[in-house]
């Protein structure tokens, strides 16, 4: 199970989306995904800081996002992507846009 799994298997956890108990206290929105246009609820925190982490909150389910870290870490291998150097960090997250359908057309 990736980070983003397990972040979305602790949200439910903690909101008693396993037993129901505390479900009515933390309603979670349900977003239509932009990339497999599948309804699904939000991820329960944004991924990563900034606007882009909320826009990926509100347009991409937890599937995607998690297929994405996947793609993410064979990208960071195969390329030798050095997360220290900006411009390397500018092409994953153009990467992760293209990936995820966030990218203007």
């Amino acid at each position: 199970m990736n980070s983003a799994a397990r972040k979305v298997e602790r949200a439910a956890v903690a909101c008693g989306g396993r037993d129901g108990r505390r479900e009515k206290e933390c309603a979670v929105a349900t977003i239509t995904c932009v990339r497999c246009g599948k309804s699904a609820e939000a991820m329960p925190e944004p991924p990563m800081g900034g606007q882009l982490g909320a826009t990926v909150q509100e347009k991409v389910c937890p599937s995607c996002y998690a297929d994405w870290i996947d793609q993410q870490v064979l990208l960071i291998n195969h390329y030798g992507l050095q997360m220290a150097d900006p411009d390397d960090r500018k092409k994953l997250i153009q990467a992760m846009k293209d990936f995820l359908g966030l990218a203007p057309a």
